[in-house]
């Protein structure tokens, strides 16, 4: 119940916690243009790609869990977008990216993927921790 390995509730909020830690450790990259300003074709790693579908489908997947009133549905999605995450640490970086454009889009995949991830948790009544 307590591990940080394999699917559980403190693995989850590790995810957040990674998510929320970026940003603190790239001030020099904030504020973040508007989205309208972020060049998305500059993730083009699979594993950014792979972020960015999970994040387009989290409408459905909240669509899909009222309509069938199965909340596994949103902890399965919360579990799928963290293991793409944990996937993506070593691929897309941030800090040391000498592309400033190319860290500021990546930078918003993951803070996007951060509140998103935090309100699937809010929506199964789980306060999404900031530190730990």
């Amino acid at each position: 119940m307590t591990s940080f390995e394999g699917d559980t509730g403190p693995y989850l909020q590790y995810a957040h916690v990674r998510l929320s830690s970026i940003e603190r450790k790239n001030p020099e990259l904030l504020p973040l243009p508007p989205p309208s300003e972020i060049d998305c074709s500059l993730l083009t790693e699979s594993q950014a790609r792979e972020i960015a579908f999970l994040l387009g489908s989290y409408p459905d997947v909240v669509k899909t869990a009222l309509k069938n009133h199965e909340p596994s549905t949103v902890v399965t999605f919360c579990f799928k977008l963290s293991h793409a995450i944990s996937s993506a640490w070593d691929v897309v970086i941030v800090k040391g990216e000498a592309d400033k454009t190319k860290a500021q889009a990546r930078l918003w995949l993951y803070l996007t993927a951060r509140d998103v991830l935090g309100a699937a948790l809010r929506l199964l009544s789980i306060k999404p921790l900031e530190r730990m």
